[in-house]
């Protein structure tokens, strides 16, 4: 759109919403004389910035005002949705997944030993955290050497890395390829734990897990590959 038309469809969308120039300025914070200059394409094409904060205003998804704007096409609209519902989905699962091998904030004492390789990488640094993961690889060398050696490494496992800490690093800084990563290894704890009350599986991810097995028996490539060429053929007429 050129900015005097999209000026124009500004105008119709506050004007549909029964709003005056200073209503929607104090709804929006953008100043009734921008808006105005706006309206009659004066300002050109507005930036991404001032379309946020004239979206919920005027009852308009942002995402529709970036294409009409012209800042993103439909194609790269769809790419994006594509990409915000794959994080959601994986956002969810990691969530679900936390809080089956967790109480009250604190990961299950019983889980711990197998938490901690998968939290001692570099995603999560920090003095802390250093020190911490530093504490548990003295710890893991001394288990080698003896069985029953104990220590208050894992005590201080929850405290160096509480549930909702992990979850935040990993909801808000983690890459997507990260959070697939670790939360299939997430899902394989639960699994070998049987805690699996809010996480729900695809049958063709569960063969495909390390641990997976069927009465004691383990699953390897060929087996697995026959489970899979039974079941495609089973629900063949569904596909």
């Amino acid at each position: 759109m050129e900015p005097k038309e999209f000026g124009l469809y500004l105008k119709s969308l506050r004007i549909e919403k029964n709003l005056t120039m200073r209503e929607l300025d104090k709804r929006s914070g953008v100043s009734h004389s921008y808006i105005s200059k706006m309206e009659s394409g004066q300002k050109g094409i507005p930036s991404p910035d001032i379309l946020r904060k004239l979206a919920e205003p005027l009852s308009v998804r942002y995402q529709k005002l970036m294409i009409k704007a012209g800042h993103f096409s439909e194609d790269e609209y769809t790419s994006i949705n594509d990409y915000e519902a794959r994080i959601e989905e994986l956002d969810t699962k990691l969530e679900n997944v936390l809080d089956d091998l967790s109480t009250n904030g604190e990961f299950y004492y019983v889980l711990i030993e197998d938490l901690i390789p998968i939290f001692n990488d570099d995603f999560f640094t920090g003095r802390e955290h250093d020190n911490f993961n530093k504490t548990f690889d003295y710890f893991l060398e001394e288990k080698a050497n003896d069985p029953d050696f104990n220590y208050d490494a894992l005590d201080e496992f929850n405290k160096y890395f509480s549930v909702k800490s992990v979850k935040t690093n990993l909801i808000k800084y983690a890459s997507e390829e990260y959070k697939e990563q670790i939360l299939k290894k997430l899902e394989e704890v639960a699994m070998k734990h049987n805690l699996l009350s809010s996480v729900s599986y695809d049958l063709d991810e569960i063969i495909g897990l390390e641990n997976t097995t069927y009465k004691k028996h383990t699953f390897n490539d060929q087996r697995r590959k026959l489970l899979i060429a039974y079941l495609d053929a089973l629900f063949q007429e569904e596909q």
